[in-house]
Order: C-alpha cells, then structure tokens, then sequence
C-alpha cells in the first residue's frame, strides 16, 4: 500500500509515540519497522489495529484519495458492468486499467468496498486466479463488516463462495454461507443494522443450493421450507422460479411423489397468480424432464416440450440448452434416433451459466444419448467414446440417478467392444 509506511511513520512522530508502544502482542516492532520503511505491505487487519492505536480513523492512513476522485471513478467502473454476463473481456481490463492506480490506496467506505470487488471480480477472470482475486473480495467483505453495511457484507460473502461455487468446490463455497448465517445473528444485534428481504432471501436459497450440491438434501431441502416462509411472512416473490426449479429437481432425484406433488402444485399456483411466462417456460422443460427420465411417459414429456416450443415471448428468453436436451433425449424414446442427434448436437460445451453438479451430471448425458444414437447406427466406436466423455464428466460428482445411467451405459459398451474383440 503506497506511501502508507511513511504516513504511519509521520502520525507516530506527531503523536509523540514510540515504536515499542505502537508495537503489541498482535504486531511486532520489526514488522512495524519494515512496514514504516515500506519493506511490508500491512493487512487491513493489520492497518486498523495501528489506527486504533494511533487512536485515528483508518481512513486517515489512506486520505490520498478524495472522495469526489473516488465516486468519479466508481461511476466510470459502473458504465463497465462490472460482475455481470454482459461484461466483455475488454471491459474486464479496461476495468483493471482504471482501478489499479488506485487499489492500495482505497479509504474505508462504501465506493471502496464495491470497487474492490468488481476489481477481484476482474482480476479472476482475466488471469484464471482465483486467490489473487480473492485478496481484493476479502478486503471489500472486511470494509462492509467494519463501516456496518450488512446488506453489502451479506452479498459480498455470497459473490466469494459463488467464486468457489463455480469453479466446483462446493464445499469451502457451503462453509462461507455457513459462517455467513453464523455471524449474521451478532451483526444485525448492532443498533440499526438491517438487510433487505432480497439479501435474506439469497442468503437461505444459495444455503440451499450448495448443501444440495454437496448431498445433503435434509440441510437443503430445510432451507428452501426456510424462503417459502419467508415468502409467506414478507409477500414477497423473489427467485421464485429458481426456488421452484430447484425444489422440484430434488424431489425427482429424490423420487419423492408427494414433495414433488406439491412443489409442482405450487408451481403451477404461482405461474396462474404471476402470469410470468419465464416460469411458464421453466414449468413445461420440468415437466418434461420428469417424464422422460423419470416416469417414462414419452407423450407426456412430448407434450410439454411442444408447449414450450409454442410458448411465445417477447424478450428472447428461452433457454433452448435445455428444450435441445430433452427433445433429444425424447425423440432417442421415442426411436428416431436421427432426429435425436440432430437436437443433441445443437448442444456444445455445458453452458456456462449451468454449474449445480446436479445440472452438469443433467447435461452430461448428452454424450451417452450421442453414443446410444450411434449405436443405432452401428457406429460403437463413436459410441464408446461419447459415453467415455460423459463418465469423465461425472467422475467426481456425487451418486445420483443420472451418474449411475451414465456409467451403466458406458460399462454396457465396454463390454459389446470387448465381446466385439473376441
């Protein structure tokens, strides 16, 4: 942190204090000494214990931006849609460009806490480094917990374990939501701190989501009872189709009939209620998933996946990754094997918005549909290695129905080749 060590240096001779004295149990005088000298970059823990012993703000070790500099410069970042799918790389390092002048000399306030992410943000991205990026994500956590801001800390948390979400360690992405809720309690104990219903409610879904992810479907399935009571208690609607979504995936995994039920039933209550056409939409690609996997009701998945097909909308929403899936799995079904491949194929890498083990392990089947349709075909040499594909795309993923289709399919044609050989 530029210029930090001589400042230090400088309120200390002013204030008349010793290094001895400014040193403690928490930080010695040598690492003292190196950071006066800017030999050692110093923590923001590290910062706020010498500013409290300096008995100044910690705002004052870092003055050398003004806030009329810094909300100019939280405006420009903004126009750069930072943290979002319509950020472009070019943006991404435009972004960095603007914001590394000024990182190691951010104050502690709200602007700072913001730009600090949106600079993590970037930074991951652009060099693949999730640790380097993390340094910054920590600092703007540290500034919204320390300035009271628990809405902000909340999402800041949440934005930290999604970075781990989505690169599959969906444990430590769990643990973070955990000591989140932990410390939420004595934070909202502080007078006038609050979240929002929105935050809250992000807060218990992603808990669900990722107890989910790492196979706890009692956790899970408790938190998401958790949002549709707080639904009930807010009359408040958010992430409804996500909720919904989810719930009734677990329960066709689960192959729990009367969860799965209900959760249809509400769904459907709040599709009427709404008339919002996404979770139309959602609803017809559930309803047809259940279907072909599970019951086996080819007409019936059949129906629902022309519903959505002839659902009209207005704003280019349909997700057709998922129509693609499933009428390709429908029409192998059904025997038209060629017609299979043909919507399979439309299907390339898993999307990248598609990162639930359950979803992936969901669209690895692409690849064993692929090998069963070559099989048609008397093409099992393409077959064996599309359903190769698939197995290696679950291998680490936790046992669910479809992991074991994929690997029975897989064993299925080892031993064709094999029997093939002899």
């Amino acid at each position: 942190m530029n210029n930090l060590g001589p400042k230090i240096k400088k309120i200390r001779k002013e204030k008349k204090i010793t290094l001895s004295r400014l040193a403690g149990e928490d930080l010695s005088a040598s690492m003292l000494s190196l950071i006066e000298n800017d030999k050692a970059t110093p923590s923001i823990e590290m910062l706020s214990l010498i500013a409290n012993k300096l008995n100044i703000p910690i705002n004052e070790l870092f003055e050398e931006v003004n806030m009329t500099e810094l909300r100019n410069l939280f405006k420009e970042v903004k126009f750069l849609y930072p943290r979002s799918l319509r950020q472009t790389e070019d943006q991404k390092e435009k972004l960095v460009f603007l914001v590394k002048p000024y990182i190691d000399r951010l104050p502690i306030c709200y602007e700072s806490g913001q730009l600090f992410l949106d600079y993590g943000d970037a930074i991951v991205d652009l060099k693949a480094d999730l640790n380097f990026g993390l340094q910054y994500i920590d600092k703007a956590i540290y500034i919204f917990k320390e300035i009271g801001l628990v809405t902000d800390w909340i999402e800041a948390n949440i934005y930290k374990s999604t970075l781990y979400f989505l690169k599959h360690d969906y444990n430590v992405a769990l643990q973070i939501l955990i000591q989140t809720e932990d410390e939420l309690s004595n934070l909202l104990a502080i007078p006038y701190s609050s979240i929002t219903a929105t935050t809250h409610i992000d807060l218990l879904f992603m808990l669900s989501q990722n107890y989910f992810a790492v196979g706890n479907s009692d956790e899970g399935y408790s938190y998401l009872r958790k949002v549709l009571q707080y639904y009930k208690e807010i009359n408040i609607f958010y992430r409804t189709n996500e909720v919904y979504r989810l719930a009734i995936m677990q329960a066709t995994l689960d192959s729990n009939k009367n969860d799965l039920s209900y959760f249809f039933k509400k769904f459907i209550e709040y599709i009427r209620f709404s008339e919002d056409v996404n979770a139309k939409l959602d609803l017809y690609i559930s309803m047809a998933h259940y279907h072909n996997n599970f019951s086996k009701n080819i007409d019936n998945a059949h129906h629902y996946l022309l519903k959505y097909l002839n659902t009209s909308t207005d704003n280019g929403s349909k997700v057709y990754e998922y129509f693609n899936l499933e009428m390709g799995i429908n029409l192998y079904l059904k025997g038209e094997y060629k017609k299979a491949l043909t919507y399979l194929d439309k299907i390339g890498e898993t999307p990248v918005f598609i990162q639930h083990p359950y979803e992936l392990a969901r669209f690895a089947q692409v690849y064993t549909y692929r090998a069963l349709c070559y099989e048609q075909f008397g093409q099992l040499s393409d077959a064996i290695v599309n359903a190769k594909i698939a197995v290696d795309k679950v291998k680490f993923f936790s046992d669910t129905p479809y992991k074991k289709f994929i690997k029975e399919t897989y064993n299925i044609f080892v031993k064709k080749i094999n029997e093939k050989k002899i």
